[in-house]
């Protein structure tokens, strides 16, 4: 592959270089042949990173170093090296026909777990546990994803992609990402990446409804919350994959009441769809029975979802469809029947009919179901007019 047609833009040296990135999650980065970093090494110089066709190859250069050097071609610095063979697509290893093709520039924000003080534990899960941690010199509360020791490393790329997933948002409705780090449980041990996440002080939306903690303009609030951030994620080409409300997280100060999204295990980016190429288990009483059926992903997905989420939001927490199918022992083949062929179940007590049309709507068929944009508008039109602060 050559580039002499078109010259190719500079690098940016800034965002190529990775100031704490351990060996063992640069597959989870440098994926196809031809991707590379720049990070810093264990004694202070640094390594360029790249995939080649069999594996991640790693180029160190001592701090010290003036003359740098891969083989023949020699440059006065790094930065002169990598730009040399970025920018003519020539081979950068001739043992191995490394190419400098495709850089990966750090879109996360480094942070020194000292910084960090564990406060409790708030749950735990196959990834690893969650905690309650202060962020300091700022003395903020933030919450922490700890990735298992034990983890794999398809555990760990899942982990990776939906950091960097997370670093493309930032809207009030949807949990933001603070940023990364690595920490040492034990010296001869592995390092454990931590997702350092905005912390939600009133937790999951399911546990405040299962405790009948929330006042009917507090779930239309909840309603209307919710869809702002499902319809921010769809205009930047999110599809979430697992809406419910046990994945909205609640912030509650003095004076309001706000619902984010979150738990971006399943989000994909994805324009158009998303297809599901390995098997793995979902969440089948929220999901549409037409992308269970084709095992692919479009926003009409989340909407589905969503209208599942309306139900919970009426019914103290709890996907109804869940306990219904379960209490009978229904097949998942005939859940999707029953569904295809029409079956809804009553809507919730309680549940303003303007809000029950809608989720009605959005358990159509999915050409009919309506988009987010849409559901946002009708909610608030309804908000509006019932006068709810």
């Amino acid at each position: 592959m050559s580039h002499s047609g078109s010259r190719r833009a500079p690098l940016d040296f800034k965002k190529l270089f990775y100031q704490d990135l351990h060996r063992e999650f640069l597959p989870d980065l440098l994926k196809k042949h031809g991707d590379l970093l720049l990070r810093r090494g264990a004694d202070g110089g640094r390594v360029l990173s790249v995939n080649t066709e069999k594996k991640v190859q790693h180029f160190k250069f001592s701090p010290n170093e003036t003359n740098f050097f891969i083989e023949s071609k020699h440059f006065s610095t790094l930065e002169a090296l990598i730009s040399h063979y970025y920018e003519t697509g020539q081979t950068l290893s001739g043992r191995t026909h490394t190419k400098l093709i495709t850089p990966i520039y750090n879109t996360f924000d480094m942070i020194d777990s000292n910084r960090l003080t564990f406060r409790e534990q708030l749950g735990k899960g196959n990834f690893g546990e969650v905690w309650k941690a202060t962020l300091q010199p700022e003395n903020e509360t933030v919450a922490i994803k700890i990735l298992s020791g034990s983890a794999s490393a398809k555990d760990r790329a899942e982990c990776m992609a939906e950091a960097k997933l997370m670093t493309l948002l930032d809207h009030e409705n949807v949990v933001r990402l603070k940023g990364l780090s690595f920490w040492h449980q034990q010296q001869n041990e592995p390092p454990r990446l931590l997702i350092i996440l905005e912390f939600c002080n009133y937790g999951s939306l399911d546990k405040l409804l299962e405790k009948n903690m929330v006042e009917d303009r507090g779930k239309v609030r909840a309603l209307l919350d919710s869809a702002r951030g499902i319809e921010y994620l769809h205009k930047r080409d999110v599809i979430h994959r697992d809406i419910a409300s046990r994945n909205c997280l609640v912030v509650k100060t003095d004076k309001k009441f706000t619902v984010k999204i979150a738990d971006f295990g399943l989000s994909r980016l994805a324009p158009d769809h998303y297809e599901l190429a390995t098997k793995r288990r979902l969440p089948v009483f929220s999901t549409a029975p037409d992308t269970l059926e084709a095992r692919e992903w479009t926003s009409a997905s989340d909407v589905w979802s969503y209208g599942i989420l309306m139900h919970e939001v009426y019914n103290r927490g709890v996907n109804p469809y869940e306990t219904h199918f379960l209490g009978l022992g229904t097949k998942l083949k005939e859940v999707m029947d029953q569904l295809k062929a029409g079956f809804r179940l009553p809507l919730p007590k309680g549940m303003p009919k303007e809000l029950g049309d809608l989720a009605l709507r959005c358990l159509q068929k999915s050409t009919l179901r309506p988009s987010m944009t849409e559901i946002v508008a009708a909610i608030k039109a309804y908000h509006t007019s019932q006068r709810l602060p």
